[in-house]
């Protein structure tokens, strides 16, 4: 039987300061364990055609892309030694997508390591790029359904304890990295007093804090709403309902100028029926996101 893969060498190249590390699980040393693979993959007779690597979910370190795009040069001649000719190149992903954020300089630099050590047109580079497409596009909403204050010194201000019904486990798992998503109370006041605040989730678990350990939020009452922006990675797609909490619905929201646009202005508009309609409920219509102040369809 005549094996057809085609292979790809992952190479261990880490940013030690990204949040999610990776070279401790997948990855060859370049400099020590390359070519020993290389070499037994030859006696095999398996096809390797390239080299990728993954300096970490969340790095931000540039200096990091160049250091292995120049570690995997070195793979891609050791390779070329051994009889290969490699042709593609995956420089992984883990760029930020946070509003604000700009993949421009990450592009910007890399593109010129790709230009000056691999510049021959026919090796295909590619990334993986899913948080950066993903992170913004989804915000999560809840409400706060218990409340107590916690007093920690007699002279001091009481830390307001806030309970709602989402989880670490059900909606933002990262939580429990301590990386946690911005909570923005929806009907906040321009001006209002904030004060220490930790925010708990929905389960008996005691690690199921949404909030860092102290967050600085107004005063909010029991049935106000509050969103967790920015919780498009890493939630839903390793969510669980442990303890017996379902996971939050998803429902598309698009503003009114991106509607015309697929609906009337593009060159190939989409009927409405392509869209799911979705089942809201009264208050988070009129009382969330006030449709007529945002000029917003929902699908």
């Amino acid at each position: 039987m005549v094996c057809t893969s085609r292979l790809v060498l992952r190479m261990k190249y880490d940013d030690p300061k990204s949040n999610f590390p990776l070279g401790g699980k997948f990855g060859a040393n370049p400099d020590k364990e390359a070519k020993d693979l290389l070499e037994k993959a030859r006696l095999l007779g398996l096809e390797v055609i390239g080299v990728s690597f993954h300096i970490g979910s969340g790095n931000t370190h540039l200096d990091v892309y160049k250091k292995a795009i120049v570690a995997a040069r070195k793979v891609f001649d050791t390779a070329a030694e051994l009889g290969y000719q490699f042709k593609l190149l995956d420089i992984g992903g883990g760029f930020s997508g946070n509003t604000g954020s700009s993949i421009n300089e990450v592009g910007v630099a890399v593109n010129e390591f790709i230009d000056q050590y691999f510049p021959d047109p026919s090796i295909k580079i590619i990334a993986e790029p899913g948080q950066y497409f993903v992170i913004s596009a989804f915000t999560l909403v809840t409400q706060i359904h218990s409340k107590k204050y916690l007093s920690i010194q007699n002279d001091s201000e009481p830390i307001r304890t806030y309970y709602v019904d989402i989880s670490v486990f059900n909606s933002i798992i990262l939580g429990l990295y301590d990386l946690y998503a911005k909570i923005v109370p929806v009907e906040e006041a321009k001006g209002a007093p904030v004060y220490p605040s930790t925010v708990w989730g929905a389960t008996c678990d005691g690690t199921d804090r949404v909030s860092p350990e102290t967050v600085l939020l107004p005063e909010l009452a029991i049935g106000e709403w509050v969103v967790f922006e920015e919780t498009g990675a890493y939630s839903l797609s390793i969510a669980s309902d442990f303890n017996g909490f379902e996971l939050p619905h998803v429902h598309g929201i698009v503003n009114g100028r991106d509607w015309k646009f697929l609906t009337e202005a593009a060159e190939r508009p989409m009927s409405k029926e392509k869209f799911s309609a979705g089942d809201y409920p009264e208050n988070y219509l009129t009382g969330l996101m006030k449709p007529s102040k945002f000029d917003t369809n929902y699908f």
